[in-house]
Order: C-alpha cells, then sequence, then structure tokens
C-alpha cells in the first residue's frame, strides 16, 4: 500500500491535464520566483474584525490557553482594531494597536492562534510559520490534484485536493491571473492544532508592495474539545486609507473606529455590541444603587470576584503582558497538559517564564527561569538565568545562572567505601553514589562575524550527598565544591552547513574548598540539512573525554547527561538517548555518541485510513554510543507527533542484542496557543 503511495506522488501526474493548462501551472509556481518580494519594512494601515459564538460549553473550556473569559457568561462576542502593521521575515504580523474596541472581559486576547490564518504565505513552502504545505509551492504540487477550468482570457479558475487526507494538506480553489499566473484571490480549507478553519484571501495587485501578501483576508474557525463548540470569526483589510497620528496608542473610542471601520457591521456583529452595552448601563446602574446602599456583603461579594478572576486567569492560562519596552509571558501554573512521560525519566511537570527589558535596540536584560518537577526523583528543578545583552547585532551578552541541575552519581565515592568496609551491607539502598547539584555559573558570549561565536565562563558546583546520614557514619564528606573556569568556540563553517563545537573545562583545587581536580574536554557536530516539503535529517557527533582527574571527581559532561525535564516534539528529541539508564551518564571517563533521525510529513502512518489524516509528522532515530570498558549500545526508534501529543518508541540493543523497550510521550495540544 505504501510503495502505491508513492507512485501517485509522482510530479508527472500534475501534467496529465491539456498543455494550456499545464502551462498554466508552471506560470503560477513561477510567479514568485518572478516577482519581487514583500518588503518587510513596509507597514500599512490594518483593520480587523473578530467574533465568538460559544455554542456548547462546560468546565473544560477553563483548561484551554486564552479561553477562561468565555469560558463563562454572555455566549456572543466580537471586537475591532486599528493600526499599523508589518510582516516579519518569519511571516508573523507585527501589528501596533492603535485604536480597540472589545466585548470581552478585561480587554483580554482570546484564541490568539487565530493570528496565523489571516497572514498565509501562499507562495511559499509552507502556508503558515513550518505548518501546512502549501499548494501553489513548485515543491509541494506531487502531494496535491490539481483540476483547471478552461483557460480564460483574463482569470482561470484553478482546483486543488490532496491526494491523501493528512492535517499538513489543504483542499480549494483559486483564481488566477491567465497571463502572469498571479493568485487574485484563492479559498482553501483544513485542520491545525485543533482548529478546522477555512480562509478566503484576495491578494494585492501586480507591481505593488502587497502582490506577495494578502490585500484582505476572512478567516474562520470551528474549535471543538471535549464537549466544547466554539466558533470563530476574523477579517482584516490592510492597507486601508486613513493613517493616525503616531500619538494614538491603544485608545478606546467607538466614534473614531466608526469612522475608521472599512466596512459596515453586519447583524451578529451589532447585536454582541449592543448587549455588551446595555450589560455596561445595568451594572453602572447596580454600582450607584450599591454605592447608595453602602452594602458591605455587596463590596465584599464583588472583591472576591475580581480575586478569584485574577487567580483563575493566572491558574489556567498564560499570563502576559508587554509594551514598548518590556514584555512578560508565563505559562500556565496549573495544566495537565504540562505533563511528559519518558522511559527512563519518568513523569514530570514544566512551567516557564519570560521577562525582557529592552534599552535600546540592542541592549536588553532577560530573564527565563525554567522549572519544573520530576515524580520520579522527588525534585524540583530550576534554571534561573539572568542576561545582560549589550550587544545583540553581534550576540554579545554577559549570564549569571543559578541552577540546581540534574542529580548526579559519583560510582568513585561509593567504590572507596566497598574497598573499605568489605561486608554485607546492601550499599544500593543507600543511594551513597548519589549527589544533588547546585550551579552558579557565570558567562560571556559574543559572535565574531556570522560564523564564529565564542564563550568563556567560570562555573562553582556544590554538591551535596542525598544521604548525607550514611555518609557521614562512613567517614566520608558530604559536600564537594568545585570552582572551574572553561571556553567554549562555536564554529558554522557556512550557513545550513554543520555546527562544530569544542568545549574546555579544567577545576582550580587551590581555591575549591573540599574540591576535587580533574580537566575535561569535549567536541561536538550537529548538523540539520532541511529538504523540501519539511523532511529534515538530524546529525550529530560528538565524543569527551576527562583527564588530570583526582580520586573523587565527579564525571558531568556538557553534552552527554541525563534531563529529568524532557520537553516535546521541538525539544530536540533526536539528539537524546531515550532507554539509558541515569547511572551511565557519569559511569566512564570518555564517551563517543551518534545520533541521526530523518524527520518526514508523509512516512508510514500517514498512509494509513483515519489514522493517516491525524499525523503531523514522523521520525525514524538511530544513536550509538560508546563508553570506557564497555560494549557498543544503540537505540533505535520511531516516532510520531500528532494535534493530541507525541510519541516515540524505542529499543535498545547492547553488543547487538536486545536490551531494553520504552516509550516516550508528550503532550502537545495548543501548542501554538
Amino acid at each position: 500500500m505504501i510503495l502505491a503511495g508513492w507512485f501517485l506522488l509522482l510530479p508527472g501526474n500534475v501534467f496529465s491535464i491539456p498543455l494550456a493548462k499545464a502551462r498554466l501551472m508552471e506560470k503560477v509556481f513561477l510567479y514568485s520566483g518572478n516577482h519581487k518580494t514583500y518588503n518587510d519594512s513596509d507597514s500599512v494601515n490594518t483593520y480587523i474584525i473578530y467574533n465568538f459564538r460559544v455554542m456548547k460549553r462546560n468546565p473544560t473550556l477553563f483548561l484551554v490557553p486564552t479561553m477562561y473569559y468565555i469560558a463563562r457568561g454572555r455566549r456572543n462576542f466580537v471586537g475591532e482594531l486599528y493600526g499599523r502593521s508589518s510582516f516579519a521575515k518569519t511571516g508573523e504580523l507585527i501589528m501596533k494597536e492603535q485604536v480597540a474596541l472589545t466585548t470581552i472581559p478585561h480587554k483580554k486576547k482570546v484564541m490568539t492562534t487565530m493570528a496565523q490564518y489571516l497572514t498565509p504565505d501562499i507562495y511559499g513552502i509552507t502556508l503558515f510559520r513550518d505548518k501546512i504545505l502549501s499548494p501553489f509551492n513548485r515543491t509541494n504540487r506531487r502531494f496535491y490534484r490539481y483540476r483547471v477550468s478552461n483557460v480564460q482570457s483574463e482569470q482561470t479558475m484553478v482546483s486543488f485536493s490532496p491526494r491523501l487526507k493528512n492535517t499538513q494538506l489543504v483542499t480549494g480553489y483559486a483564481f488566477v491571473s491567465s497571463y502572469t499566473g498571479r493568485v487574485i484571490r484563492c479559498v482553501f480549507r483544513g485542520e491545525n492544532d485543533m482548529v478546522d478553519f477555512r480562509v478566503a484571501l484576495e491578494m494585492g495587485s501586480d507591481s505593488t508592495a502587497h502582490e506577495m501578501k494578502p490585500l484582505k483576508c476572512d478567516a474562520t474557525a470551528t474549535f471543538k474539545f471535549i464537549g466544547n463548540h466554539i466558533k470563530a470569526g476574523f477579517r482584516a483589510d490592510y492597507n486601508c486609507p486613513v493613517t493616525l497620528p503616531d500619538s494614538i496608542s491603544e485608545r478606546l473610542d467607538p466614534k473614531l473606529m466608526a469612522r475608521l471601520r472599512p466596512d459596515t457591521l453586519n447583524e451578529f456583529e451589532r447585536q454582541a455590541y449592543d448587549v455588551f452595552l446595555s450589560e455596561r448601563r445595568e451594572h453602572a446602574t447596580q454600582d450607584s444603587l450599591n454605592a447608595i446602599s453602602n452594602s458591605d456583603r455587596v463590596k465584599k461579594e464583588n472583591k472576591t470576584r475580581n480575586v478569584l478572576n485574577a487567580i483563575g486567569d493566572n491558574l489556567w492560562n498564560s499570563l502576559s503582558t508587554e509594551n514598548e519596552h518590556a514584555s512578560i509571558r508565563l505559562s500556565p501554573l496549573v495544566n495537565p497538559l504540562y505533563f511528559s512521560y519518558s522511559h527512563s525519566r519518568g513523569i514530570s511537570y514544566r512551567l516557564r517564564l519570560g521577562a525582557v527589558y529592552n534599552f535600546t535596540g540592542r541592549s536588553s536584560v532577560s530573564l527565563y527561569p525554567d522549572m519544573g518537577y520530576s515524580f520520579k526523583v522527588k525534585q524540583l528543578y530550576y534554571t534561573i538565568p539572568l542576561r545582560f545583552t549589550y550587544n545583540s547585532h553581534h550576540d554579545g551578552w554577559i549570564q549569571f545562572t543559578w541552577a540546581n541541575g540534574n542529580r548526579i552519581a559519583n560510582s568513585s565515592v561509593l567504590d572507596v567505601i566497598r574497598q573499605e568496609r568489605r561486608d554485607t551491607i546492601d550499599f544500593s539502598a543507600l543511594q551513597l553514589d548519589y549527589f544533588k547539584d547546585q550551579l552558579l555559573q557565570l558567562t560571556f558570549n559574543h559572535r565574531i562575524g556570522s560564523r564564529l561565536n565564542l564563550e568563556a565562563g567560570t562555573m562553582y558546583h556544590i554538591r551535596t550527598a542525598v544521604n548525607k546520614a550514611a555518609m557521614a557514619q562512613f567517614g566520608k564528606q558530604t559536600t564537594y565544591r568545585t570552582l572551574a573556569p572553561y571556553m567554549t568556540v562555536t564554529w558554522q563553517p557556512k550557513a545550513g552547513g554543520p555546527v562544530l563545537m569544542y568545549n574546555y573545562e579544567r577545576s582550580i583545587k587551590a581555591i575549591s574548598a573540599n574540591g576535587s581536580e580533574y580537566e575535561r574536554m569535549e567536541a561536538d557536530a550537529s548538523w540539520k540539512l532541511k529538504y523540501a516539503s519539511l523532511r529534515q535529517w538530524n546529525f550529530r557527533l560528538g565524543g569527551g573525554l576527562y583527564t588530570n582527574r583526582s580520586q573523587d571527581y565527579f564525571v558531568d559532561f556538557r553534552n552527554f547527561h541525563q534531563d529529568y525535564l524532557p520537553g516535546g516534539w521541538d525539544d530536540d528529541w533526536s539528539g537524546d538517548f531515550q532507554l539509558l539508564n541515569s547511572q551511565w551518564y557519569n559511569s566512564s571517563r570518555y564517551y563517543v555518541r551518534f545520533n541521526s533521525s530523518y524527520e518526514t510529513p508523509f512516512f508510514l502512518m500517514s498512509w494509513l485510513p483515519v489514522v493517516g489524516r491525524m499525523v503531523e509528522k514522523e521520525r525514524v532515530y538511530m544513536s550509538v554510543l560508546q563508553l570506557e570498558n564497555s560494549i557498543p549500545y544503540m537505540e533505535l526508534g520511531y516516532g510520531m507527533t500528532n494535534r493530541f501529543f507525541s510519541m516515540g518508541i524505542f529499543t535498545s540493543l547492547v553488543n547487538s542484542k536486545f536490551y531494553d523497550v520504552g516509550m516516550r510521550f508528550t503532550f502537545e495540544l495548543f501548542k501554538t496557543w
């Protein structure tokens, strides 16, 4: 069945249509290459209107990011925005809001993922950033069937449909210029990240700054989740004629919006505004009565309601705020979707915080704490990096990091105790070889040119025995402190080529209390080969070596260690060993590793009926490891991701014989929300 599917994808099938129609499709595919691209520095006056209709809902809607304020109360909402916008190189719309109206409580933004549907890149490989293969790009033609109507003198209709049902493909039609192949207007529908969407857009005309971007866009979406049913609609008009003064910012002015609005409101939008204004008048009247009655009970109820709103918003939703100079973002404090499972790491929960303050265009201060809890080792992990960027153009920054690292093993300590105490004690139950690790790190970084990056700093480790009482009983120290300068050189010979890294670290025993002496060197080469249609090869080859070591040194490699807080599909699964026992990371003076993976939207499961249409990407893994005094260790695996979760199944081999099997699982729900 799979072989038959590949034959169906042969590009020659596109040109089974008559010659005139085939020539028209060639014009469509060549259009973007023959015309100038959009100037990212250009900004346009933009008007956006949106609405939400809550068809069905239940308490689980509180779990969905950004949905807290429409999970109760009214069921119909509307809002409008007007301001200056520009397109980033990634295709993302960056808008400075000058006038804004909304009926959503507290002026909150809901279903922010819809913004991407207003700026599709129809001539790119993907319609949206790294998602949904565009039917108007030549490299994707083997994934679509095209039906061209009779070629007319001015415009011709082209219909397209996917050759197999998959979330990375869309269906629809377009009217294209018979002379140039320019897409004049088009409609397409598909599904992505829990949303069924329909996009209708009108492209800019020839020889304008907007010919490669939409001039008007109308996007509708249906969201269904555990009995909840939400309908959303967004309309955007770019290049509006009225330019407002820069002094106007985030103004709430219904009369001004009425003058700026390029079209009239429809019946639903008028009714949503009327209901909202009616409620405001009722609340104003009630507030007046409460002020007259001076009811303590009413005041307490209002205060309690405001407190509950703030708590609920921060618990279930991402908290974000920003202005011209600063921005803050916090992932939800309570969200079951942030749990993940790994065979070797167990269950973990993770949350992240981000804060940035920009002094100038090149300097800023940022704080990006990363925290999580590992249920397997019953420990809270955190990494708190405070960074001052003094030259963003050259990636120049100074950073202080405080982290508690991963729990580390030191088998040399246990070996010494075993030699001294040759008795029947069960040392494995005492966990004498495990130490908690507190890390303080100061780092300087600067990039020279576009290929070479230099990093230097100092690392201070405080490693404390997990079982202090037992260590003291055997007369061994419970804390080891180590101060070590280090240097890292990273070089990428050419853009898109491999990234080469060399790291050197040496401890300073003279100023390290109860410290251990060591010298460590590591080299690493990684290469991500990206191909058309979201295909990618990932390669990583590296090794490390400890020299000049004392008896009680800790094996703690920079590029070969266990992370107890694994991330999702995009957090470099392909560079990890999924089944490797944690003690293997700290048992050898040297290591040599090789990791590779191949990623594609269409591999095995994509061809299966029903199930295949849900698959977004698939990966095949192969990893090999060589340690001191051990035979080669190998892992083979298969992984897939969809709108709900990512999953990988792995098996390990030692000396070419089966050793272990396990899986990795993370939730991917609402990953772009």
